[in-house]
């Protein structure tokens, strides 16, 4: 094809050689250097369409095991589990374990096939997991399902699971990935597509073929966490969704022992051959032995806690602290804040709730109060007090709440709590700023220039401040809540990207720039001096070809800003703080670059542009206007010039090439999601709902074990501390947006034909006849004109009082300047001769 090409450039070249054998010469340069540029797109296309033989499934599988490993290796130890005081945990299977159909309300169970898988993780935490790991691998298909008391570490439980998997899992074995399942809407998305969709994002920055594969192959395990913290509807669809997946497909599915027994009697389908385990509660024992192991400040002394636990094990405060939830709750409090524990056993704590609740308030008190165990004069300093926190996190609680979300997703909060203002404001500022930019930059370059017009100055730095403002609240309301990405440096499968990023380009800018050309043309038909005639028909021409120049350059920029946004191969480390400084990075460096290439193409465009625009009309009028015959350097060169390529340089360098640049990148900026967050961010700060400093309190959080993290979003340690902190739960719901890109495809196809044909017309009226034409390469009026005897000559009086005769014989077309009129000189310009 590309062969083709060059040979279709090399015929049109000899063609228009043999034509205009006068040009030969500059046909010859234009044909060569087109010749020299699809040579030079071959030899890029081979080198960036160029794939490497794609890697097999196996080691695809191993490179993103050995990242979730490190993932939850480092969550583990976030979370306090690899030390050596773990609380431990039991549990045993159900009588529902391997039921296809369980029993709805009133009737009656069937025979159930039951299998051992009693458990009880001893020693390190290394051995804990393999033991999980072996114990799954005598699991029928392996489909678990996980049920257990609120708080009662099923959540630990399957992080453990998936740790041991990932440790235990044999080169080209299948991968567990562990998910919060809250995030899934079943009555919008099937599981693998969720499943897919959802990893893809982090690890593999949304490159979704990989993770397909791997599914496909059989080589994901999903760990569905959290069944119970989706609403009653998505639940029970969640669970026809999973009880459609096929047999032999693996999965891990957590959910409380009530919301599941609900979904049982309520007739819902299970999970067909899964075995069902319960986390039983943490025996009185167990809590002893953990809490006397901890290093308590001075003062805190439990003693009589144990006595009422060995006591009394049916107490409100022995069944509170029959969960992990709870026990580890009661440990940050008094360990971090002191204190005597007996106030648990005040008689006004006189039911479960009451003890937890007791608990959950008191946690971030405790997690900010100064180290107790410390010495105070070897505390170190708190960045934030506990009513600051206190504040800070409740807002982010009540934020998620409202919204029924686990998963706190720092690029998200810039769609919530941005109002629909803040792009038009954004663009206005930022256009007032560009528009005093070039009131500064042509002050600066025109100074002591008798060309300089304060009021024309100021009337295209206005226009440019409001376009400005305009396409920027365009590009604000078309990239709400866009993800985070990741600069790729990466030359593998480069043409796919670059033909994507074109056409996103080309289609945007399209959408842009038609309504604008549309208001040019009809302010130039308004201005019916300007619209009439061959003139007229001259200005269309040139705004249509500034417009598709506009729109090619637009379409490289966003070539190049896609091809610099290359899904990786192998799986990325995902965290909060990454994401953002990858976003970040890739911000500024493909805003940067995207700008760069506008910078250096968008003059050389616009030429191009006025030159394919003049050439169109002379090819469509059989060379009609200046010049007088097919002379397509002498038409270049003059579009070259009027572009403002040919004087005022530092003029020209500010408004031609770094304003573009600098508006383009802009541009780009306000569509990703770090400049969005950051102004969030302030907002929200200056309002002190949230801390200046965001992240590095999220963070702080997670180490005080207020918050966990799952892959790249933060969540509360528990769902129980998010509704403590909330205060009350709001159901939120939002509604679709019907999609409109076929009607708008349609309007804009109308609007571009209408003006294609009206623009075919115009050029058939004025289409030339003559067998020769006078034309002024400084388009000068012609005031008056004589024909001389005989029709050889004819005499001109153009405006500036010029005088010249033109002769108008075929082969002597010569126009020749004699002298300047006087100012009285009056004539008319069709007076006989």
């Amino acid at each position: 094809m590309w062969l083709l090409a060059l040979g279709v450039v090399a015929a049109v070249t000899a063609g228009a050689m043999l034509i205009l054998h006068q040009y030969a010469e500059m046909v010859a340069t234009i044909g060569g250097f087109f010749v020299a540029l699809a040579a030079l797109s071959l030899t890029a296309f081979e080198l960036f369409g160029r794939t490497d033989a794609p890697p097999s499934p196996a080691d695809l599988a191993d490179d993103f095991a050995l990242r979730l490993r490190e993932q939850w290796l480092d969550e583990a130890e976030a979370r306090g589990l690899r030390g050596p005081e773990v609380l431990a945990l039991s549990w045993t299977t159900t009588e529902q374990n391997n039921s296809d159909t369980l029993p709805a309300r009133g009737t009656r169970r069937p025979r159930v096939i039951r299998m051992r898988l009693n458990g009880r993780p001893e020693g390190r935490f290394e051995d804990a997991t393999t033991q999980l790991a072996e114990g799954y691998a005598r699991v029928p298909n392996r489909r678990l399902v996980v049920v257990g008391e609120p708080g009662s570490g099923k959540t630990v439980l399957a992080l453990l699971l998936t740790v041991g998997l990932l440790n235990e899992r044999a080169d080209g074995g299948p991968v567990p990935v562990l998910l919060p399942v809250s995030s899934w809407d079943p009555a919008k998305e099937d599981l693998e597509p969720w499943l897919i969709r959802t990893t893809a994002e982090p690890y593999y920055n949304g490159r979704q073929d990989i993770l397909r594969r791997l599914l496909r192959e059989g080589l994901l395990v999903p760990v569905l966490d959290g069944l119970d913290e989706m609403p009653d509807s998505a639940r029970r669809m969640a669970m026809d969704r999973l009880s459609r997946i096929r047999a032999e497909r693996p999965v891990v599915v957590t959910c409380r022992a009530a919301e599941y027994e609900e979904l049982i009697r309520d007739g819902a389908p299970t999970l067909k051959d899964a075995t069902v385990v319960r986390v039983l509660p943490v025996a009185p024992d167990d809590v002893i032995t953990y809490l006397r192991d901890v290093n308590w400040p001075a003062g805190t002394d439990w003693s009589e806690v144990f006595t009422h636990l060995r006591a009394a094990p049916e107490s409100p405060l022995s069944v509170a602290l029959s969960t992990p939830l709870m026990v580890s709750s009661a440990r940050l409090v008094y360990q971090r804040g002191g204190g005597n524990p007996t106030d648990l056993m005040d008689p006004r704590l006189n039911s479960r709730y009451a003890v937890e609740n007791h608990l959950m308030k008191a946690m971030v008190a405790a997690a900010y109060a100064p180290d107790a165990s410390l010495p105070e004069a070897d505390r170190p300093p708190e960045r934030w007090t506990a009513e600051q926190a206190d504040r800070w996190l409740a807002f982010l609680a009540r934020y998620l709440h409202e919204r029924d979300e686990r998963d706190l997703a720092w690029w998200h909060l810039s769609g919530r709590y941005l109002t629909r203002w803040t792009g038009p404001v954004t663009g206005l500022v930022l256009g007032a700023v560009l528009a005093l930019a070039v009131v500064l930059w042509e002050t600066l370059t025109m100074k002591g220039d008798d060309r300089a017009s304060p009021s024309d100055t100021f009337l295209v730095a206005v226009i440019i401040g409001v376009c400005f403002a305009l396409v920027c609240s365009i590009a604000w309301f078309a990239s709400t809540e866009a993800p985070p990405g990741r600069l790729t440096w990466s030359v593998r499968a480069s043409a796919g990207r670059l033909t994507q990023g074109f056409r996103t380009g080309t289609g945007v800018a399209a959408l842009l720039v038609t309504p604008v050309l549309g208001i040019v043309l009809t302010g130039i038909m308004i201005d019916g001096e300007s619209s009439r005639g061959l003139e007229g028909l001259e200005t269309f021409a040139e705004a249509g070809g500034i417009a598709v120049a506009a729109v090619m350059t637009v379409g490289l920029a966003f070539a190049v800003h896609k091809w610099l946004d290359a899904p990786p191969l192998n799986a990325a480390e995902v965290s909060p703080a990454l994401l953002l400084a990858q976003d970040r990075r890739s911000s500024i460096v493909s805003a940067g670059v995207a700008g760069a290439l506008v910078a250096v193409i968008g003059a050389p465009a616009m030429a191009l542009g006025l030159f394919a625009g003049g050439l169109v009309v002379r090819v469509m009028t059989n060379w009609a206007g200046w010049p007088a015959h097919a002379d397509i350097g002498m038409l270049f060169h003059e579009a070259w010039s009027d572009s403002g390529e040919s004087e005022d340089s530092w003029r020209v360098v500010g408004l031609a090439v770094l304003l573009p640049a600098v508006f383009f990148a802009l541009l780009l900026l306000m569509s990703r999601a770090w400049p969005r967050f950051q102004m969030v961010r302030v907002r929200l700060a200056i309002r002190g709902e949230l801390p200046w400093r965001l992240m590095a309190f999220l963070a702080d959080a997670r180490r005080r074990e207020i918050l966990r993290q799952a892959g790249g979003v933060y969540q509360f340690r528990h769902i129980r501390l998010q509704q403590t902190l909330a205060g009350a739960q709001a159901d939120s719901g939002g509604q679709r947006r019907e999609s409109s890109d076929v009607r708008r495809r349609i309007v804009l196809g109308v609007a571009v034909g209408a003006l294609a044909a009206g623009f075919a017309g115009s050029a058939w009226r004025y289409r030339d006849t003559s067998r020769s034409q006078f034309t002024d390469r400084h388009k000068r009026t012609v005031k008056a004109v004589r024909f001389l005897p005989g029709g050889g000559e004819v005499a001109f009086l153009l405006d500036g009082g010029v005088v010249g005769v033109w002769s108008g014989a075929e082969g002597d077309r010569k126009w020749t300047a004699l002298r300047k009129a006087a100012s009285r000189t009056t004539a008319s310009p069709h007076s006989p001769s």
